[in-house]
């Protein structure tokens, strides 16, 4: 069986500097809600959910940005070779244009754009930057 996906989700800090982060890739947000009860307590196992919510449309890429208000939240803390550890990437034209862009503005970086020697993608570049919350997300230039 072979589904389509919907969108990502990732829980985040602060929906507005978030949304924002996804805005210097071309996003653009098409809704906001928010949701709390018992069938969001059930569904999410998470007792006492109480969230805001972000759809962010990035090209055909949908991120669904969620921030509790209850529980309390711990930070992210993971490392890109954590498991579970998320990561989205976008791809790029100009991957050097793309990283100064988006460093321009303040954006971290683990380092700047790396090319890749063998495998399906040698000869094109990635390059790791950090959003808001210390999350991995991914340039790349296809050779």
């Amino acid at each position: 069986m072979s589904l389509p996906v919907h969108h990502v989700g990732l829980t985040v800090s602060d929906l507005e500097r978030t949304a924002q982060f996804y805005e210097l890739f071309g996003g653009k947000e098409i809704s906001a809600d928010h949701f709390c009860g018992p069938q969001f307590d059930r569904g999410l196992g998470v007792d006492g959910a109480d969230f805001d919510t972000k759809m962010i449309q990035v090209g055909a890429l949908l991120i669904e940005l969620l921030s509790y208000h209850e529980p309390t939240r711990k930070p992210y803390t993971s490392r890109n070779c954590d498991i579970g550890a998320p990561h989205v990437a976008f791809q790029v034209d100009d991957i050097f244009a793309a990283y100064e862009r988006v460093t321009a503005t303040g954006v971290e970086s683990y380092s700047p754009p790396q090319m890749v020697t063998e495998g399906a993608f040698a000869d094109g570049y990635f390059v790791y930057l950090k959003d808001p919350d210390g999350m991995s997300v991914e340039l790349i230039q296809t050779p």
